[in-house]
């Protein structure tokens, strides 16, 4: 719990070498990441969750368990499009039913894939999530907590340079900031994914998703 509520790298380092990438990379697939979402917009990118035959495939080299360090958290070679990241949390959230995403188009029976999870795993990592928001030490310091409203929402940091690059520009390029929000904590009704270029860290994103969920609630809920 406390793993996700202060998103501690070092714990999920960890948890990554105990699992191993092969692991890893089956259930990052399994819950959506590294595939088309099937959403109706052109040029969709399918992301890349790496494995060992895909570092084999690639670049002709076995898989070095240290780079399972940097996958564990999201890192190294991992891609991901905001799409894929709202779609995935909302299916954990929905106890492991990703419905496929379209635009300006509410279906009630849209398409879905359900993968199982178990109860409990659902209940841990969206409580975890809840806590982010609405715990004092959260990564967002109960900055974006809304009232009467179950919000809940995790925090994310994007490389987007590599020390040699730092070196040779002389200064750093700032980080690009995640953050992945939604409501209730169970089958949520709005998931929100946000992602700002050079924004540094997610808490600095957060209070985006919290606006377009609140106008949303308070929308659809006037007398909250």
């Amino acid at each position: 719990h406390k793993g996700i509520v202060a998103s501690c790298d070092v714990y999920f380092y960890n948890v990554g070498k105990l699992l191993g990438i092969d692991r890893i990379s089956y259930y990052a697939n399994a819950l959506g990441l590294g595939h088309l979402t099937g959403i109706d917009l052109p040029s969709e990118e399918p992301g890349l969750v790496p494995s060992e035959a895909w570092v084999e495939r690639a670049y002709h080299h076995k898989w070095y368990p240290g780079s399972t360090i940097s996958v564990s958290i999201g890192q190294g070679a991992v891609m991901a499009t905001p799409i894929q990241l709202a779609r995935m949390i909302g299916g954990v959230a929905s106890g492991g039913r990703f419905v496929e995403p379209h635009l300006l188009e509410d279906d009630p029976n849209a398409k879905a894939t359900v993968f199982p999870i178990s109860d409990k795993t659902v209940d841990t990592v969206t409580q975890g999530m809840w806590g982010v928001v609405n715990e004092p030490d959260g990564t967002t310091a109960e900055s974006v907590k809304l009232k009467n409203i179950d919000f809940c929402g995790k925090t994310g940091t994007a490389q987007t340079e590599s020390y040699q690059l730092q070196n040779r520009l002389g200064h750093h390029i700032k980080e690009n900031g995640w953050f992945v929000g939604y409501a209730p904590r169970r089958n949520p009704e709005i998931v929100v994914a946000v992602l700002v270029q050079g924004a540094g860290w997610g808490s600095f994103v957060a209070p985006i998703a919290r606006d377009v969920v609140k106008a949303y609630y308070y929308k659809k809920y006037p007398n909250l």
